[in-house]
């Protein structure tokens, strides 16, 4: 049980009355509390065995306590390591100002970069409200000491997003495929995997450039399961941006005899062809 957690949120304004303690335990073992209070949480449905909270530490120096739940999770936690080798690569000790994960789901590889060091400020956007409400958790636990370093909007029109918000770095792991068939990707989630027809791709690549500082870069994270470079390079250029650069992940990239059977397929194996792209705004 988490203080910040919407649920455990709900149930505390739900049941708190005059005896109820002003100060709740920032993590509460449930068997640990009162009687009183155990018996109260029964009564309006809280099942102590549920294990939908899930915690996962980022891998940096500072090991951030990032919260989610399973059908939460995009896949970030095993590209977020990889986003900074690529990222430490290719941009030797530079530090970015401000980091936009776009489809940041709970915001594995936005808190994956903060903690590494490799951005000052953190802004994290997702259509999908749960996400968001375990990314908010994260930013507000203090352990975490993060709250002064994030913001989180709910929005699915990047017009939408605030006029002053200015990002020298974004990066993203969104849906990967434009059509169903691609569901065999790496979720069984259509929200997760499927981009119909790439609308929020458009949308995104319409809209980013007015949020890049004149020496923002774009490290986008795709997959070739479900899509070419060439997909994105109409859309890319409509926008006034370009391509400086493009290669397969070292580390997660799978080649054929690594992916799963078709004729047997295991489908909570994820068939991983991950590659980036580089985007900038045109010289």
């Amino acid at each position: 049980m988490f203080k910040y957690h919407p649920i455990w949120k709900k149930l505390y304004t739900d049941i708190k009355s005059g005896t109820w303690p002003e100060e709740v335990p920032l993590e509460a073992d449930f068997y640990s509390l009162p009687k009183y209070m155990q018996e109260r949480f029964l009564e309006v449905g809280y099942d102590p065995n549920w294990s939908g909270i899930q915690r996962w530490h980022t891998p940096g120096p500072n090991k951030y306590s990032v919260f989610f739940s399973e059908e939460c999770d995009g896949g970030g936690r095993l590209y977020s390591a990889d986003y900074v080798e690529n990222i430490r690569k290719r941009y030797p000790g530079r530090k970015f100002e401000r980091c936009y994960e776009w489809c940041a789901g709970p915001g594995f590889i936005g808190y994956t970069l903060l903690d590494y060091d490799i951005c000052s400020s953190l802004c994290l956007t997702d259509i999908h409200n749960p996400a968001l409400e375990w990314a908010e958790e994260t930013k507000q636990y203090p352990k975490n000491n993060l709250k002064d370093k994030v913001d989180i909007y709910l929005l699915k029109d990047l017009a939408l997003l605030p006029k002053e918000e200015k990002f020298d770095l974004v990066v993203s792991n969104p849906p990967h495929s434009n059509n169903l068939c691609a569901n065999d990707l790496s979720h069984n989630l259509n929200r997760i995997v499927t981009d119909y027809g790439w609308n929020s791709h458009h949308n995104f690549y319409k809209n980013i450039k007015n949020h890049l500082t004149p020496d923002g870069v774009i490290m986008m994270l795709e997959n070739h399961g479900g899509s070419t470079v060439e997909d994105f390079l109409p859309m890319i250029e409509e926008a006034g941006l370009t391509v400086k650069d493009t290669w397969n992940s070292e580390k997660i990239y799978c080649d054929s005899d690594n992916e799963w059977d078709q004729d047997t397929p295991d489908k909570n194996k994820p068939i991983n062809k991950i590659y980036y792209l580089e985007i900038m705004h045109k010289d």
